[in-house]
């Protein structure tokens, strides 16, 4: 019997996943070199990969893309350091982690309302980590361009805090979250953060989910989106985001904020 070509076995491996692959390298060893060829590999590599390369912390150098793909399922620092980027190994999904730097902060350059801390003072994934020392207003917005995630996948977005020693002020209100998609469609949601349970939430609002991580963070997801398939690369696609507690004129401390999290949601 004659033996499939290994062009066409690399074109069927790449309707399945980096993790099929991988599995399905064990059947022959045409299969193996297939599922290591490099034609299959760039095809789970996001499409911006040079752009990523490019604006990483430390050089990365690669050979073969399996190699590169792997690489980024670890977890890199891109411009300067305030952003990391991995891949979901099983899926090659793209994930993002934005620094606290890289948002926006009401008052957040005014020493007298909001400082910034060594990262390892509150084990933050970053070298520095914003601190509120004293608001009335709370308020950090921002936008991530979804050009720069996987298409045609729906994503979470969480923000991730965690309390100081001493932390005054929110358990009167809860915090209020925005999540504006490229379409338009708003999603909100909010959360005490002094109960577990999310009690005194507006009934028409949305509790959003509390993960507490075992570094001490607390990862509020503030809701989800679905990334499609943009047909115009050259036009921004922005999904825009808010955490707020304005409306109680109570003064606020005591809270690390770290940053956002956009990965996709589990299937």
């Amino acid at each position: 019997m004659k033996e499939v070509p290994e062009n066409c076995i690399s074109e069927i491996l790449s309707f399945t996943t980096p993790r099929d692959a991988c599995r399905l390298a064990a059947v022959s060893k045409a299969f193996r070199s297939a599922a290591s060829s490099d034609s299959l590999w760039d095809k789970w590599l996001p499409a911006h990969y040079a752009q990523i390369l490019a604006n990483s912390v430390s050089p990365i150098t690669f050979s073969p893309k399996k190699q590169l793909y792997f690489h980024l399922c670890q977890s890199i620092f891109l411009n300067g350091g305030t952003q990391r980027f991995w891949l979901q190994r099983p899926t090659g999904k793209v994930c993002y982690l934005l620094s606290s730097r890289e948002l926006s902060i009401v008052w957040g350059d005014d020493e007298r309302y909001w400082g910034w801390s060594p990262g390892e003072v509150a084990n933050s994934s970053f070298t520095e980590v914003a601190e509120v020392k004293k608001v009335a207003w709370f308020e950090v917005k921002s936008k991530f361009d979804c050009r720069l995630l996987s298409p045609n996948t729906d994503y979470s977005l969480s923000f991730l805090i965690k309390f100081g020693p001493r932390p005054i002020g929110w358990n009167v209100l809860p915090l209020k979250f925005s999540i504006t998609t490229v379409e338009g469609d708003e999603v909100k949601s909010g959360r005490l953060l002094r109960d577990r349970e999310g009690a005194s939430i507006d009934p028409n609002l949305k509790i959003a989910p509390l993960n507490y991580q075992s570094n001490g963070w607390i990862e509020v997801v503030a809701g989800e989106f679905t990334v499609k398939a943009y047909t115009d690369s050259e036009v921004p696609r922005y999904v825009e985001f808010s955490m707020k507690e304005v409306d109680s004129g109570r003064w606020k401390s005591g809270l690390f904020f770290d940053g956002v999290r956009i990965q996709p949601i589990s299937a």
